[in-house]
Formats: C-alpha cells, structure tokens, sequence
C-alpha cells in the first residue's frame, strides 16, 4: 500500500491486486480525509482489502485464451497430431484477433465476426475460421466454459455466391494437356526423380501423402492406399477419410510408371548402397522432402506455364483427364477416395462444366428418330 496527497488535507491510499476476470494487475483506491498518519493508515488498509475482497468474490469468468488452451488441450488427445497443429494454428490466429482476454460471458457474435473482418475480407476464409471457431465454442459449452450456446447460434457464415464456393486454388488448379505436357518434359530432363513421382500422381490420382508413404509391398493389380504421409508432422497416420483408404486399380500406363519408378530406385539404391521399402525414397531411404517437391513444382510451373501450381494440382489433373475420357463421376470419386460424387462435382465444378459442354457437343450431331 501506498498513498499520495491530495486536494483540501485529504489523502489516497492505493494498493495492487490481480482481477480474476482478466488475470490482469490493477490497482484499488481509497481517499480519506486527513493527512497520512498510523491510524488513518489502519483505516485505509482495511477499506481496500475489503474492496479487494468484493471483487475476488465474484465468481471468475474463463477468458477465450483459457478455453483455446482447453480445447487444443483436449483436441491432442483426441484427434490426430496433424489435425491438432491445423486447428490450433487457425484458432490461435483468431483468438489473436478476437482477444485473448476476451471474457467468455460477455463475447458476442457480432465482436468475432467484426474483429475477423479487420484480417481479411475473403468470405471462403472468413468462413473457415467460423467454422474452427464455433467447434470450439460447442466445446466450450460441453464443458461449461461457455453459459450461453447463443454466441455460436447467432454466429452465421458470410455469404458466397455458389461460384466462389467451389473455388479452386488458383496453385492447385488442373493443368490442360498442353500444359501438363510441357511441364513433365521439362522434368524429364532436369529432375529424373521429380519427373517419376509427377507422373505418378498424375496417373494414379493419389494424394502427395499418400504417394510419399506407398511402400512396394503396396503394389499388385491395385495400389493399397491405407495410410498417409503428414506434410506436416512427418509421421504416418490413417488416410484422411475412411473412405480414402481403398484399391486403386493399376491401368497399364501407371503400371509402365511404376517400372520406371522401381528400376530408377534399384539403381540409385546400388550407387547409395541402401534399401528401403518405400516406393519413393530419398538417397538414404528415407521420406522423400515433400519441401524440396512442392518448391520444384511451384518453379518450375511458373517458368513453363507462366502460372504456379502445387503437388495437388496433379491430383485435380487426374480427375480432369478421366473426365474428358468419358469415365463416370461415381468411379472417379471411388478412386479419389471420396466419401460420395456430390463432394467431387463440388470439388471439380469446373471439370464437370467441360464434361456438359462436350455432351451438348454429342447430342447435337445425335438423330433419336429415323
């Protein structure tokens, strides 16, 4: 405790204390009139501690920080060490925005949605965050860090026009033949290892992770793809959906791939004098750098095409090029590894409108009556 004098012989006694509602430091007042003395000491101490008191009574309100911590807390018991690293990096960006003593009873829809529009304006992210953060309330309500499911109830998407909705990355966009021509030329003849995997993907339509963590024993009439490669963790879990894991038939070209593919490894593992299980391996034969592809990709792209694209565009490729081959939606979605066709017309609605466009082309030189 302290004091200071103050106008017309009266005296302010202050003390330090933590408010429980914020856990920040603030200071209790008191003015009595007369000038500082023992007694008028005695008689300030125990007005502040008694005001102290008054507001360490009151029941203490959780902050948004306590229930992030909370949440992530229970979400790495819970969920897969990816899934956790994504959801936490997303959430802690929000919380940054929102507050991190924002006091949980008095947080409103209005205050998240107005402090997300201050980092960005695209409703597609805008919404995502909405998304990961009213998960996070439903928890908070669970587990009764949040009194009122109103904050969530009233917390609505923005709108998106059904266009912007099935956006597709401009980097993960599918190469025309032309295109993907162009560029798995070029990788032949700078990148042998980066050129293989390329076409892998393209003719196998599997996921970079899941083509990173392939070994050879995965390989017969199908691929078995019944785990993933984290990009993120670097370890290996279940595919993403259990309608990822699946047999993905090998057709002759990716067949002819992978030929290429085990002759390229049995040679370097002769000249490394290593083996290793895996389908894709570096040198030592271990993980391939999925760094190291997704930057030869992104340069490469640009300097043949003029545009970047990501190791996932070649995926979309795929589907695209069975699409112009007339193979269905339903078997391109089974062998995509999608939980049904609604997710991959959503996914591909670009392709889709190409596939309408060519049938036009048919039925109009098509006569039904003789």
């Amino acid at each position: 405790m302290w004091c200071t004098a103050a106008a017309n012989n009266k005296t302010v006694y202050r003390e330090r204390y933590k408010d429980p509602l914020t856990g920040k430091t603030k200071v209790a007042t008191v003015t009595l009139a007369g000038s500082d003395s023992p007694k008028l000491r005695k008689v300030a101490f125990e007005a502040l501690n008694n005001k102290i008191a008054s507001v360490s009574d009151r029941v203490e309100c959780p902050r948004l920080k306590d229930l992030y911590d909370s949440y992530i807390n229970y979400q790495s018991v819970t969920n897969r060490s990816s899934t956790v690293k994504r959801n936490a990096s997303t959430l802690k960006k929000c919380v940054a925005l929102i507050g991190e003593d924002a006091l949980l009873d008095k947080l409103t829809a209005s205050r998240i949605r107005e402090s997300l529009i201050t980092y960005t304006q695209n409703p597609i992210t805008l919404n995502e965050y909405i998304k990961r953060i009213k998960a996070m309330l439903n928890y908070g309500y669970d587990t009764d860090l949040v009194k009122d499911p109103a904050v969530f109830a009233k917390l609505k998407k923005f709108k998106v026009d059904k266009q912007a909705e099935d956006y597709i990355k401009p980097e993960d966009k599918y190469l025309e033949s032309a295109e993907l021509t162009a560029v798995l030329n070029y990788m032949q003849h700078s990148q042998t290892q980066w050129y293989l995997l390329t076409r892998f993907l393209v003719l196998s339509g599997l996921r970079i992770g899941e083509a990173m963590a392939v070994t050879v024993s995965d390989l017969g009439e199908n691929i078995t793809v019944n785990k993933t490669y984290s990009l993120t963790t670097g370890e290996i879990h279940p595919p993403k959906t259990a309608c990822s894991v699946r047999e993905v038939f090998i057709q002759p070209e990716l067949a002819e791939a992978i030929k290429e593919i085990r002759q390229y490894h049995r040679n370097m593992d002769i000249l490394e004098g290593c083996r290793s299980p895996l389908l894709f391996h570096s040198a030592k034969g271990d993980y391939i750098s999925y760094g190291a592809y997704n930057k030869y990709v992104r340069e490469v792209t640009e300097a043949v095409i003029g545009s970047r694209r990501t190791p996932h565009a070649f995926r979309h490729t795929h589907a695209s090029l069975l699409f112009g081959e007339g193979v269905s939606i339903d078997t391109i979605s089974r062998r995509l590894g999608h939980e049904d066709s609604v997710i991959t017309k959503k996914i591909y609605l670009h392709i889709v409108e190409k596939v309408r466009e060519r049938d036009k082309e048919i039925l109009a030189g098509k006569r039904l009556l003789a």
